[in-house]
């Protein structure tokens, strides 16, 4: 498998070292740079992006430490992971707090280990940004289509789309022709480019010239992956034009409203095989939001009809990409859970475990505030549901050789264990920066923060107390701690449902919000079925 869309960048001072990465890593398909020492990687960091830097920590004229302070914005969200032989508690617990992802023990016991390690923060990474591109996705088919609703210039409505699609497709040129009343010849009616054109407003070409004289019938999408690959442009002038323009690559989709089409918007690339399933299910999504608003602002028709049409079409698609977002969320928790060998069932029993607690908690129809604004329950309830599998996510940052250490935990290896809940914290900030905040971040912020706060005041982070926890997090602390005591670890039994109860109650007021420890005990029977129902798989 090849790996050539992710760069990484090994900063030691053991050209050994240096050298082995590199050989292994460019065996995989990665590309790789190499620096002696922070100054040289800092110099190699101000001109390119890097995916992954593994650092030493110890190195002559600037340390791993300086180097990952001294990191800019460009390079601030790659991977970080850290090496060391010799480093001691306080330089490891200052790694951490330069918030690296990872720490690796020299000397290796396995080139093969390390390397799982890197692809596991890969694959991290790779779903961050698959959570990123479906927040702007859904940002942009939002302001896109509540655009196409209001506008009623076609020209605007244009120009507005090609703008807006700027960042989530391959586009160099968007050109729309419309059939005449005959149907047998196409005008350009809009064109707009990133060059000088050869076509232009007003080019008329006989449908059958034009090459989309099939998708009349069937209404299917045309893909061209490459003008230059063998195709008749004589007799496909339009296309011939394009050509001339630049452009490599091209997607045609139909316009069609009550079954008709009245013409056809396409979009051109300068790159052979620009244009993947993904852009193409994208523009599926949108292309028939555009066919209508174009054929209202043209022809002027049943305005009130095709703007129900348009909301409801928005409705849908805000729903198909909330589902979507779900599912990332749950699969992004689900990788902390595989390297501690659990099943996703645990994730399952989370968010049954806190949608108990939170529908006692916030009645139907009551507005309920978590620190962001007035919402309906309803819809807080869902939230919290949703973002639950996120209270551990930072655990994907602890070393292995803690993470699944079977015995006790050394006062060193306990305190970087509670680092996970300042990473997972840091990895949704990450997400935060990068598109508008949304409700179901900050409410996954507060989970991975702030679930091991105790309401007396002895828990961390930061020691908060009493009502200072966000109440999510005291939902999902009470659920965690009935989920842990109820299920097998390699250093504990299983807790039957009642001596669970029992610690529970013990410790209201202490570790729990004695409002919520009322709430589970009229809920506990759900719990316990619950957790029968979402056991399977687990050892006892």
């Amino acid at each position: 498998m090849k790996n050539h869309s992710y760069n990484i960048l090994v900063v030691d001072d053991d050209e050994g070292i240096r050298t082995i990465f590199t050989d292994y890593a460019r065996e995989l398909g990665y590309s790789v740079m190499q620096a002696v020492n922070g100054k040289e990687g800092l110099e190699l960091c101000r001109e390119n992006d890097f995916d992954v830097i593994l650092t030493d920590i110890r190195m002559p004229v600037m340390g791993g430490i300086e180097f990952l302070q001294k990191l800019t914005k460009k390079n601030k969200n790659s991977v970080k992971i850290m090496m060391s032989g010799e480093a001691g508690v306080e330089e490891i617990i200052s790694g951490f707090k330069e918030k690296i992802d990872d720490f690796i023990i020299k000397p290796f016991s396995s080139l093969v280990v390390v390397w799982q390690i890197i692809e596991r923060q890969l694959e991290k990474l790779k779903l961050q940004r698959e959570l990123e591109f479906k927040n702007s996705i859904m940002e942009r088919y939002n302001e896109i289509l509540q655009f196409l609703i209001s506008s009623k210039d076609p020209k605007e409505l244009f120009s507005y789309i090609y703008y807006s699609l700027q960042n989530l497709i391959p586009i160099n040129q968007m050109e729309l022709s419309l059939l005449d009343s005959e149907r047998e010849r196409l005008t350009i009616k809009y064109l707009l480019t990133d060059r000088k054109p050869v076509s232009h407003l007003g080019d008329q070409v006989l449908l059958k010239y034009s090459g989309f004289t099939p998708m009349l019938k069937s209404k299917e999408i045309q893909l061209i992956s490459n003008l230059e690959n063998g195709l008749n442009l004589d007799k496909r002038p339009f296309l011939k034009n394009a050509l001339k323009e630049g452009m490599k690559s091209v997607l045609t989709f139909p316009l069609i409203v009550e079954e008709n089409v009245y013409g056809f918007i396409s979009f051109f690339s300068e790159n052979p095989d620009s244009y993947y399933e993904k852009h193409i299910q994208l523009l599926k999504g949108i292309v028939p939001k555009i066919s209508v608003s174009f054929e209202k602002a043209l022809y002027q028709g049943r305005l009130s009809e095709e703007n129900t049409f348009l909301r409801s079409s928005l409705k849908n698609l805000t729903t198909q990409i909330t589902h979507q977002q779900e599912a990332l969320i749950f699969s992004l928790a689900e990788l902390t859970e595989k390297r501690c060998r659990e099943t996703g069932q645990h994730l399952l029993r989370m968010q049954q475990f806190s949608s108990l607690i939170a529908c006692a908690l916030f009645p139907a129809g009551k507005k309920v505030d978590l620190g962001y604004g007035s919402r309906d329950a309803h819809y807080v309830i869902d939230m919290i549901r949703k973002t639950s599998p996120l209270h551990d996510i930072g655990k994907v940052g602890i070393p292995d050789s803690i993470l699944l250490k079977p015995g006790k935990l050394s006062e060193l290896e306990f305190e970087i264990i509670k680092t996970h809940t300042s990473i997972g914290a840091q990895c949704l900030e990450k997400a935060m920066a990068k598109v508008e905040i949304a409700d179901y971040l900050l409410i996954g912020k507060d989970i991975a923060y702030c679930h091991h706060e105790k309401w007396a005041g002895h828990g961390y982070p930061n020691g908060l107390k009493g009502p200072d926890i966000p109440i999510a997090a005291r939902i999902i602390a009470l659920a965690d701690v009935y989920d842990s005591l109820r299920s097998f670890r390699v250093y504990k039994q299983a807790w039957d449902h009642d001596s669970t109860c029992e610690y529970i109650r013990e410790e209201k007021g202490r570790h729990f919000d004695p409002n919520i420890v009322d709430v589970f005990f009229d809920r506990e029977k759900d719990f316990e079925q619950t957790f029968q129902r979402y056991c399977v798989g687990m050892e006892s």
